[in-house]
């Protein structure tokens, strides 16, 4: 079991580290300190390194087990809010508890189950982003990291390379380099991208060896019923609708 505390920006899981690091080797869910451990033990580079220091007869001790010794030590994954209401919606992540205020006692199943508890959850995650005014943006980027979870797509955060996410194939950043940066355009609440724009952000994504994915997104205006219904509880029925209208688009420079 974990436990999940909700923050403003994302959600803190704590608890034994064999589910923590299953969050992270099954879909590659979450950030955690031994993240960046992981993927340089299991470079070419570091391989190669560490039997060249056997050949030489090195101690023990070697790189790769105290990389190991780092890795063991992770103790907390960060979840964004959009991944936590992905998994809770797919009944991945079950709701098992309230320890009251805005914890839970969570448990990670990897083939999914129907879970009506994780409902309270949800609906506190959207009370947070009506409460700062981020509810369309949070409706928009779940609806964009949802579809492209559904196309096999294993989808981080793209903020090191100046987008909303990065995609990469089922197996992650482990195994891979991240083929698409995700830009998302939110139609009718974000200005229209001007050719200029796109064109510099094109030449970045290519610096950094990436293909360049705009995705417009619109999503319809939620409005509380009159059946005494909350904000929140219609958004959170209405999170999976078929109402949300995506356009994809890759963007490629030509060069003559």
């Amino acid at each position: 079991m974990l436990t999940a505390t909700l923050f403003s920006s994302h959600v803190a899981l704590k608890g034994p580290r064999d589910q923590l690091l299953a969050l992270w080797l099954n879909g590659c869910y979450g950030r955690g300190d031994g993240d960046d451990l992981r993927a340089k033990r299991d470079t070419p580079r570091h391989q190669a390194a560490n039997t060249t220091s056997n050949a030489i007869n090195a101690p023990t001790t070697t790189a790769t087990s105290e990389l190991d010794s780092e890795i063991e030590k992770q103790s907390e994954r960060i979840l964004s809010l959009v991944e936590t209401a992905h998994l809770l919606m797919d009944g991945l992540l079950v709701l098992v508890q309230s320890l009251g205020g805005q914890s839970w006692v969570v448990d990670f199943h990897l083939q999914g189950s129907s879970d009506s508890n994780g409902q309270t959850m949800l609906s506190a995650i959207v009370h947070n982003c009506v409460m700062d005014g981020s509810m369309s943006a949070f409706a928009a980027k779940l609806a964009v990291y949802r579809l492209l979870r559904t196309k096999g797509w294993v989808v981080r955060d793209g903020v090191r390379f100046g987008a909303e996410y990065v995609l990469y194939k089922p197996g992650g950043p482990l195994k891979y380099h991240a083929d698409y940066a995700v830009h998302v355009h939110m139609v009718g609440r974000h200005s229209p991208v001007s050719w200029r724009q796109i064109l510099a952000t094109i030449r970045f994504t290519e610096q950094a060896k990436k293909k360049m994915l705009h995705i417009s997104v619109s999503v319809p205006q939620l409005k509380a019923n009159g059946n005494g219904g909350s904000l929140e509880q219609d958004f959170v029925t209405s999170l999976d609708s078929s109402d949300a209208s995506i356009r994809m688009l890759q963007v490629s420079r030509w060069v003559p």
